[in-house]
């Protein structure tokens, strides 16, 4: 849900433009906060006359100043426009990103986010050491 700024509340609050895209490089434009190094994005497309749907996640890889990160896109970026609109991926996890690094606490389980966005749980002693 988009407040009086544009900021979606329900992805974190950040929401961005696609200013270039080159092959599965994305490079966006996050006027209000940039996202953090390695977190997930999400591009949702509905289904037009001339697009089809399409979600697609990218991975922040480098801030390159001016509001601006630089993505790789997980899948095929074909039909995406410059000023397409790209959001923190679904996750209410501050931490969780798309190499699903840790985000739980010290019980024996560890939450993380998959690559998606969902929680993974993941039950320390079945990991062989």
């Amino acid at each position: 849900m988009a407040d009086e700024n544009g900021n979606d509340s329900s992805n974190g609050g950040n929401v961005g433009t696609i200013e270039s895209i080159t092959g599965v490089v994305v490079d966006a434009l996050f006027p209000d906060e940039l996202p953090e190094i390695y977190s997930a994005l999400e591009i949702d497309i509905p289904e037009s006359d001339n697009r089809p749907a399409m979600s697609i996640v990218c991975e922040v890889q480098q801030h390159l100043g001016d509001d601006r990160v630089r993505t790789v896109a997980m899948d095929a970026t074909d039909g995406l426009q410059r000023g397409d609109e790209i959001v923190r991926a679904g996750t209410d996890e501050p931490d969780a990103d798309v190499r699903g690094r840790s985000v739980g606490g010290d019980d024996g389980a560890r939450q993380a986010g998959g690559w998606r966005g969902s929680e993974l749980q993941v039950d320390r002693s079945a990991l062989v050491a």
